[in-house]
């Protein structure tokens, strides 16, 4: 699959069929709504560190990250 616009495509269909299976199975579980938040955010965390490992991209911490993580903390 070298042509990224049938890439694009796919992941687009991927990330549609699971938001909508999240969305139903999610009302399946009697949990409290902090822990299922805090572990989907533990499952993306650890998405986006394969990913970031499998393309060799380097978290970096400067101002500019540290800025826009506390603006996403009050805005949120």
């Amino acid at each position: 699959m070298n042509n990224p616009q049938i890439k694009g495509i796919v992941s687009m269909l991927i990330c549609a069929v699971l938001w909508s299976t999240a969305g139903i199975l999610i009302k399946l579980l009697p949990w409290n709504p902090m822990v299922i938040a805090g572990l989907r955010s533990v499952i993306a965390g650890s998405f986006y560190y394969i990913y970031m490992h499998h393309e060799k991209i380097r978290f970096v911490l400067n101002k500019h990250s540290i800025w826009s993580g506390i603006f996403l903390l009050i805005i949120s």
